[in-house]
């Protein structure tokens, strides 16, 4: 979910690259109608949203699904340190490193969420090894 269509065409396209199924939104109001309608396994959330609080998306998606793995996209710096009050997975800021962003996204359709793990949300920024 980015309401950049270049940003979310190419994260798009990367995906289906990889054999992922994608459904895009450009607002927040989108994300949750796809979250509410479709069967979503992972979710690419920019911060950045015109009609609503990214963050407050990411709460909304997390209510709604508790396991969904959500992974924060953002331009804004040192976000990773909200990761930890959030029910977000991981954060990476922009620009993206794409290897690094289909590492975490193949993980985390791999791995149950953090219902399942008491260690709770890893922060993980591009440069993360």
């Amino acid at each position: 979910m980015d309401d950049e269509a270049p940003i979310r065409e190419a994260l798009e396209r990367v995906l289906v690259l990889e054999q992922y199924e994608v459904v895009c939104a450009s607002t927040g109001k989108g994300a949750l109608q796809t979250a509410y309608d479709t069967a979503i396994d992972l979710v690419l959330l920019d911060l950045n949203i015109p009609d609503q609080d990214g963050w407050e998306i990411c709460r909304r998606l997390t209510d709604l699904k508790p396991v969904l793995p959500v992974i924060i996209i953002t331009a804004r710096p040192d976000q990773a340190a909200l990761l930890s009050v959030s029910k977000a997975r991981a954060v990476m800021e922009k620009p993206l490193d794409l290897p690094l962003l289909l590492k975490m996204v193949s993980q985390f359709l791999l791995v149950p969420g953090p219902a399942a793990s008491s260690s709770g949300p890893a922060p993980c920024r591009a440069g993360d090894q």
